[in-house]
């Protein structure tokens, strides 16, 4: 039986999820590692998009962690 890889998380990189598509939610960035980059599936942002708003997060407030914040009000200017 092939063991399955480790997964970094394709947002932040600080997490590791257990294996491809296992529906775990970064603790770090809040991305569902659904195994789609696009807007629609588990995440309603793309993956460029979800990354474009954590470093957002991470400008605004460098310890940023989205399982303590959630996920915090962007206005049109950021």
């Amino acid at each position: 039986m092939k063991k399955e890889e480790k997964k970094v998380c394709p947002v932040c990189g600080k997490y590791v999820f257990a294996r491809k598509r296992d529906y775990d939610i970064c603790k770090y960035c809040g991305w569902e590692n659904d195994g789609y980059f696009e807007a629609g599936g588990a995440n309603k942002l793309s993956l460029e998009d979800f990354r474009f708003r954590y470093n957002c997060y991470i400008e605004n407030n460098p310890a940023y962690i989205w399982s303590q914040c959630g996920f915090p009000e962007i206005n049109e200017e950021d």
